[in-house]
């Protein structure tokens, strides 16, 4: 396999695991974060400022993507680096920074928070396993499916619970950023149009 080749796999593996995640995680920040500051934002609106700002935030998630997929190699510094940038969508949606600014401001919010922020990572990452086994052992034990429809239901599962835990995971930040934001009296988040 030639290196263009290898990179290849490499950058869309980042794109298929972080875009994702990322576009989720942006939509629900700038909902949630309303809330929090006691205003409404309906999801045409959320929708309306995530594509405006699609195309830096599609560059943000490929530059953390790489990162965490570099991680396979470097396992302690792809998890530091992933510490840091927990906050990277968030002020890069409410804050209406570039790509570096919001690099730099995650980092130095979490670097601030890194008990709360390790804590929150540790609790996704830990119901994220307990959820996959939870399904494994639904799909193979209770249900008896250990062929291709093992497969299939436990995707299926999979499928409808990764949704729900990102959902709460994303609430979860964009809590933890606004109140990090506000205890240390920094730069609070401009409003998008609600």
């Amino acid at each position: 396999m030639s290196f263009v080749s290898k990179l290849g796999v490499f950058v869309g593996f980042a794109a298929l695991t972080q875009l994702p995640l990322g576009f989720a995680i942006g939509g629900i920040s700038l909902v949630v974060y309303q809330d929090c500051c006691g205003r409404k934002m309906s999801l045409a609106n959320a929708l309306k400022e995530l594509m405006r700002r699609s195309l830096p935030l599609a560059v943000l998630c490929m530059v953390i993507g790489c990162a965490a997929v570099f991680g396979a190699v470097f396992v302690v510094p792809a998890i530091a680096v992933g510490l840091l940038t927990v906050f990277a969508v968030p002020v890069m949606l409410l804050e209406e920074t570039g790509i570096m600014q919001a690099l730099r401001r995650s980092v130095s919010l979490a670097w601030q928070h890194i008990g709360t922020v390790l804590v929150t990572v540790f609790l996704f990452g830990a119901s994220l396993i307990v959820m996959w086994i939870f399904f494994a052992v639904i799909t193979t034990s209770i249900l008896r499916l250990e062929d291709m429809s093992g497969a299939v239901a436990f995707w299926l599962l999979f499928g409808v619970g990764m949704p729900i835990l990102v959902c709460v995971y994303g609430t979860a930040l964009t809590i933890l950023y606004h109140d990090a934001c506000a205890s240390s009296g920094e730069k609070q988040a401009v409003s998008p149009a609600a």
